[in-house]
């Protein structure tokens, strides 16, 4: 699939006495997943880090260094198993805080946990899974049901581990991890595949409609005013005089 969205991947490898004698198992189905991954030192690509926990905790490879499958095969290579208890609620908190301390701003993170057995009296992983996604942080959830002490992981710790909403993934033996690879790296290739939320692009304002031009007054000329008919030419008025006493006679 192509590379859209950058990720910061972690597993949290289970290093309790249970899975001691398989751990071989652990260490080779973390490189087969990374083998599938695209794994590069540019920004867009997937850095990765390998945690284990048991009563303690042990970064075997940090995100910054985690930018080639070389270096981390080899940090995984040379993993030795804690032999301890199993503490993955503590686990969780310390991948939360120590191992993300390190994720790159605005990529999305997701942390593996693979496990073969039920967390320790008092170490309850519910809330530590809470507290990682509350940061944006996806889990998932890995198990092996039936450990070398023939109890195996509880499935209902699982679901917790992974949320309501996250993926849960269990094989019956430690050697049949390899039956989930191609689960675990589909789950894993959904996600740096889906491109980021685009930020929304605040549309224009409209530009106002412009008011039709105030049309001008069109000028009217004034009529010129109709002439009066002339006056009719006057006749001329005989004025009769006096006949003096000469022409009456």
């Amino acid at each position: 699939k192509t590379v859209a969205t950058p990720l910061d991947l972690v597993f949290l490898v289970d290093g309790s006495g249970s899975v001691y004698h398989a751990f071989h198992h652990l260490q080779k189905f973390v490189k087969d997943v990374v083998a599938e991954l695209p794994v590069v030192s540019g920004t867009t690509d997937t850095r990765v880090a390998v945690a284990q926990y048991s009563t303690d905790q042990a970064i075997e490879i940090e995100l910054p260094d985690g930018i080639s499958k070389q270096a981390i095969n080899d940090s995984v290579d040379a993993m030795e198993c804690l032999d301890q208890k199993t503490f993955t609620g503590t686990g969780i908190e310390y991948a939360t805080t120590e191992v993300f301390k390190n994720a790159r701003p605005k990529v999305q993170k997701m942390l593996i946990v693979i496990t073969d057995g039920k967390s320790d009296p008092g170490d309850d992983p519910e809330e530590p899974a809470n507290a990682a996604r509350r940061q944006d942080i996806e889990v998932v959830a890995i198990g092996i049901t039936r450990n070398a002490e023939a109890k195996g992981v509880d499935e209902e710790e699982l679901r917790k581990i992974a949320g309501p909403d996250g993926t849960v993934l269990t094989v019956d033996r430690h050697h049949e991890l390899t039956n989930i690879l191609k689960n675990t790296t589909t789950v894993v290739c959904d996600v740096v595949s889906e491109p980021p939320t685009p930020v929304p692009t605040a549309a224009p304002s409209p530009k106002p409609t412009p008011e039709p031009p105030t049309p001008e007054p069109t000028s009217k000329r004034t009529p010129k005013p109709t002439p009066m008919p002339p006056r009719p030419t006057p006749e001329p008025t005989l004025q009769i005089g006096r006949a003096s006493c000469r022409e009456r006679v």
